[in-house]
């Protein structure tokens, strides 16, 4: 309840500023999310705010067994009679949210094959949803060793991440990685509007 309650605050919280930077005269709005934060605003694009267009998301991935990798949380669930598959169950329409249709939308995942959180090899199922609403995805390795030093390499790499979702062609790294599956790719076509974008940080 109180994840499904932040996630409605940040809602809010976005349709707001979207609405005072329209009235300034920005029409493009995209994020930056980091770790929880990216997870979070997983839950905001598309359906429910149709306005945002790009967005980077600095690691991502299944949640419930994010916090199962983290002794002290787990201990914590457990405690109060928790188990994987019954908290799986109970963030599944947060897992799994209804995105809508998301033609013109361009993602990149930020990602670390030794982050034992949110692993790259975990990550295809859970780009799957937005590469059938229609976005462009792609996805982009981090040198890392951890979690924590995914996050902080990500937000190291944070400006460079945003040009390659906004700039038109091809992505240039040589860390872009090659189409995971179906329309995911490295080349990221887009247009140059007036636009603003704000990165939140949980915890």
């Amino acid at each position: 309840m109180i994840l499904a309650n932040l996630i409605s605050q940040v809602r809010e919280d976005i349709r707001s500023w979207i609405a005072k930077l329209a009235a300034e005269g920005v029409t493009e709005f995209g994020f930056f999310g980091s770790s929880l934060g990216s997870f979070i605003l997983y839950n905001c694009i598309g359906r429910e705010i149709p306005e945002l267009c790009w967005e980077v998301f600095n690691t991502g991935g299944n949640i419930a067994r994010a916090l199962w990798t983290m002794p002290t949380l787990r201990q914590r669930h457990v405690a109060r009679g928790w188990s994987l598959p019954r908290l799986e169950e109970a963030w599944a329409k947060l897992q799994w949210p209804d995105l809508g249709r998301l033609d013109d939308c361009r993602f990149v995942f930020a990602s670390s094959r030794r982050d034992r959180v949110a692993p790259l090899s975990d990550i295809v199922p859970y780009l799957e949803p937005a590469v059938r609403a229609g976005a462009e995805v792609s996805v982009y390795e981090v040198p890392a060793i951890s979690h924590r030093t995914a996050v902080i390499v990500g937000l190291w790499k944070g400006p460079q991440l945003v040009q390659m979702v906004r700039t038109e062609g091809p992505a240039t790294s040589n860390n872009a990685l090659a189409p995971v599956h179906g329309r995911c790719r490295t080349g990221l076509v887009g247009k140059r509007p007036k636009a603003a974008w704000v990165s939140w940080r949980f915890g």
